[in-house]
């Protein structure tokens, strides 16, 4: 493929043994590309490695990936939306979604920094034998909400993450709401649209197990709290404006 496709690719070769077969594992390293559009407020960085198995039929394949985002603005973030494409050698190419709302609990700072992690763990992926292609890795940020509630990137993105957010308020206010401990505790159990705005509770369900009703009420004021204050900055800053 190449001397210069060789010196971008770190290559380790092993062999794994089940029963009395032996298969090459072969791993690729290789760094995450930032394909953001210009202007971008987070700046990107990291690395990727894909690894595979040689079946006498087929590959086993998986991926991971590290990647830094630091907060290159001046300004707080609370709310990310972004993109890491992964192309092994072979397999398919492959899209994840990276959503990150910091809306009640605080917010990525200026010149502050937060890592993502990836992993498939062992290889498992099936994918039939061809020609390997070059490994590839981007990073591409399509939204970003800063704490003053000013913007970066495609709104479109952030449609489904805001209606996310105003899920997860309306049921913060819900149970704040509820002075019963009982009535609390199944208002809690009740299972919420969209999936990820369930999933916020689960810490709270948690809670409510390991800590009692007074440790899930003290983290329903705390996350109305933060909420407010960032109510609070972004109507200060539009009423400016």
């Amino acid at each position: 493929m190449g001397r210069r496709y060789l010196a971008a690719v770190s290559f380790a070769l092993l062999f794994f043994c089940q029963g009395q077969d032996a298969f090459p594992q072969l791993t690729y390293t290789v760094q995450v590309v930032d394909a953001s559009d210009q202007g971008s407020p987070l700046k990107v960085s990291g690395r990727a490695s894909f690894t595979e198995i040689r079946r006498p039929s087929a590959f086993q394949t998986a991926s991971r990936f590290q990647i830094l985002l630091k907060n290159a603005s001046e300004k707080g973030i609370i709310l990310l939306r972004a993109t890491v494409t992964e192309t092994g050698p072979h397999g398919p190419t492959k899209d994840q979604q990276i959503k990150r709302d910091h809306f009640f609990w605080g917010e990525m700072s200026a010149g502050s920094a937060i890592r993502l992690l990836g992993d498939e763990g062992r290889p498992a992926n099936l994918s039939r034998v061809a020609p390997a292609r070059e490994p590839k890795a981007k990073f591409r940020v399509q939204y970003v909400q800063f704490a003053d509630g000013s913007i970066w990137g495609d709104e479109l993105a952030a449609q489904d993450a805001l209606a996310t957010r105003s899920a997860i308020f309306g049921m913060l206010l819900r149970l704040q709401s509820e002075g019963d401990d009982r009535h609390l505790l199944a208002l809690l159990r009740e299972k919420i649209k969209p999936d990820e705005a369930d999933q916020f509770f689960d810490s709270f369900r948690q809670a409510s197990r390991d800590e009692g009703m007074a440790a899930v009420r003290q983290n329903v004021a705390a996350a109305l709290r933060v909420a407010s204050a960032h109510v609070s900055a972004m109507r200060q800053v539009q009423a400016k404006r």
